[in-house]
C-alpha cells in the first residue's frame, strides 16, 4: 500500500508542472499554444523532470531491482538444488547397479563352487552310484541356473523400476516436465539393452 502511494505521488509530481503551465495559459481555450513549448516554463519543467527521474530511480533501486535480484537468486538456488539432487540420484543408481553386479558375481561363484563339489563327489563315488549321482548333480545345476536366472530377472526388474522412478524424478525436477511412467520405463529398458549390447 505504501509503495502504491509512493508511485502515485511520483506520477503526480511529474504531471504537476504541465498542469500548472496549462492552467496559467487559460486551459485549452486560452490560445497560448503548447505549454511545454513555452520557454518561460523550461526551468520548472527541468526541475520537475529531475525530481520525477530521481523518484523513479529511487523506486527502482530500492524496491524493484532488489526484488528482481532476489527472484533470480532464488531461481538459481532452486536450479542448483535440482542439479545436486540429480547427482545424488545418479550416484544411487550406480550403487544399485554395483550391488546387482556383486550379487550376480557371488551367485555365479556359489554355483561354480557347488558344481566343483558335485564333480568331486561324483568322482569319489562308486561306479554303480555314479550315474544316479550325476543325475542329481544335473538337477541341482538346473535348479541353480534357474535360481540365478530368477535372481537376475528380479534384480533387473527392481533396477528397472528404481531407474524408472529416478528418471521420472530427474526429468520432473530438472526440466520441470511430467513424464509418463510407461514412457520412462521404455526409455530405461532401451538404455539397459544398449548398455548390455
Amino acid at each position: 500500500m505504501k509503495r502504491t502511494a509512493f508511485i502515485a505521488l511520483s506520477v503526480t509530481a511529474g504531471l504537476l508542472p504541465a498542469a500548472q503551465a496549462f492552467a496559467s495559459d487559460g486551459g485549452a481555450g486560452g490560445g497560448g499554444g503548447l505549454p511545454q513549448m513555452d520557454a518561460s516554463t523550461y526551468p520548472g519543467q527541468i526541475f520537475w523532470l529531475a525530481v520525477s527521474f530521481a523518484l523513479i530511480y529511487v523506486v527502482m533501486a530500492a524496491i524493484s531491482l532488489p526484488r528482481v535480484r532476489e527472484t533470480l537468486d532464488r531461481r538459481q538456488a532452486h536450479k542448483d538444488s535440482n542439479l545436486d539432487k540429480a547427482g545424488q540420484f545418479n550416484d544411487e543408481a550406480e550403487k544399485v547397479k554395483k550391488a546387482y553386479e556383486k550379487s550376480l558375481a557371488e551367485a555365479q561363484k556359489k554355483a561354480a563352487t557347488a558344481m566343483a563339489a558335485a564333480a568331486r563327489d561324483a568322482s569319489a563315488k562308486a561306479a554303480q552310484e555314479q550315474s544316479a549321482f550325476a543325475e542329481k548333480a544335473r538337477k541341482r545345476l538346473a535348479d541353480t541356473e534357474r535360481n540365478i536366472a530368477k535372481a537376475k530377472t528380479e534384480a533387473l526388474g527392481s533396477m528397472t523400476e528404481i531407474a524408472t522412478g529416478i528418471a521420472a524424478d530427474i526429468t520432473q525436477k530438472v526440466a520441470n516436465l511430467s513424464v509418463d511412467e510407461a514412457d520412462a520405463k521404455r526409455a530405461v529398458e532401451t538404455a539397459l539393452k544398449e548398455h548390455a549390447a
